[in-house]
């Protein structure tokens, strides 16, 4: 029978009591220690120092100050250090000699209808411009009319985002089941006819004028002229007719192609673009799509000849792959896409060439049939 007067947790034991005493102790120490450094703390003004996480923090803010110069004495910034320093003193020698212009800041890209993607970037990218240079106007290469290709849906797309819309004007022959290509002979006919050249420019005036556009980008390539007095005289006429309606006149060139005559071209051409990219192109030798220097080397020897706020650096956005097999070595234009895909697949590790400011990375590739090896070499622009 049990005891009724006894309590439920009661016990003749005094363990548990001994062992809730100290606990109590314990806590209450530990709450009287932490009061009194809290208390000395406040009355003393001053709070615990950290020295090291200042020192730390100081260190990383003086390296990451963009006015103050790298000294972190590491592997990556000895690889880098020779090309900043070329950066650094170009950024010094333009600050000391540049020249307040009054300048229209050109934020442009070329659209070709023809690549899948490019309706998709014009609509994903189209806020971040202002100009845009679609490919839409040929030369038809039988009777010299102008052969319009615009593009309604994207042309819907440029005006939504009220960019300068100027068609280039080239010399490509497509061909239905082959390679296309620039031609000479036919820039050649229409350069040296003064009846095809006018006929040609005011249908080009006709084209813009009804579709509400902006102006004409000239894109001539491989031409086989003895002479530059031919694209002068075409540049001249375009010009003055384009000026008397209102119209923009560009024209891409490389500086360093005598087929350009730059000097007389700054009078009779609002905007030169200039492309610099394309640079290592021959099957003989792989190299970079645009090395950094090399683009400095192209704007320093046109900047002599004209205003630089008629300028505009073109910048290649893309890959080449030169492709070495059994049938020789070749080379193919690729998109960044396609280049980082090819990099995923081949398992390739994308290196950065301090040298250029390129991206660089190479494979082998097994073929299915002969199981023969092709050694690829592939080169692109970073984004």
């Amino acid at each position: 029978m049990s005891d009724k007067s006894r309590q439920v947790f009661q016990t003749n034991d005094a363990k548990r009591y001994k062992a809730t005493q100290w606990t109590l102790r314990i806590v209450g120490a530990i709450l009287i220690f932490t009061t009194a450094v809290v208390v000395i703390a406040v009355l003393r003004g001053k709070n615990p120092s950290m020295p090291v996480m200042n020192s730390v923090g100081n260190s990383y803010k003086s390296k990451v100050n963009p006015s103050n110069a790298f000294t972190l004495s590491t592997p990556l910034n000895k690889k880098f250090k020779g090309f900043k320093d070329f950066l650094n003193k170009r950024i010094a020698y333009e600050e000391k000699h540049q020249q307040p212009i009054d300048a229209k800041l050109i934020r442009a890209a070329f659209y070709t209808p023809w690549s899948p993607l490019s309706l998709l970037d014009l609509r994903s990218n189209g806020g971040k411009l202002n100009t845009i240079y679609p490919e839409w106007f040929f030369i038809n290469p039988k009777t010299y009319q102008l052969d319009s290709r615009i593009d309604k849906e994207a042309l819907s797309v440029m005006k939504h985002y009220e960019l300068s819309i100027q068609p280039i004007l080239n010399n490509f022959i497509s061909v239905p089941g082959k390679q296309g290509n620039f031609s000479g002979d036919l820039l050649h006919t229409v350069l040296q006819d003064q009846k095809i050249q006018n006929n040609l420019i005011a249908q080009i005036i006709s084209t813009l004028k009804q579709n509400q556009l902006q102006g004409i980008n000239i894109d001539f390539e491989e031409m086989n002229e003895n002479s530059d007095e031919f694209l002068n005289s075409f540049m001249k006429n375009l010009y003055t007719q384009f000026r008397k309606n209102g119209l923009t006149v560009s024209i891409d060139i490389m500086a360093d192609n005598s087929d350009y005559n730059v000097k007389f071209l700054k009078d009779y051409t609002d905007y030169f673009i200039i492309m610099a990219y394309d640079q290592f192109n021959d099957p003989s030798q792989a190299g970079p799509i645009a090395d950094q220097k090399w683009i400095e080397k192209q704007m320093d020897s046109i900047a002599k000849d004209v205003p630089s706020e008629k300028l505009i650096l073109g910048i290649g956005a893309y890959g080449r792959q030169w492709i070495k097999d059994e049938n020789g070595t070749r080379t193919e234009d690729i998109t960044y896409s396609q280049a980082i895909d090819r990099a995923k697949i081949s398992k390739s590790e994308i290196s950065f060439d301090n040298n250029s400011y390129n991206l660089h990375y190479a494979y082998d590739f097994a073929g299915s049939a002969d199981e023969f090896a092709s050694k690829n070499n592939v080169w692109l622009t970073a984004r």
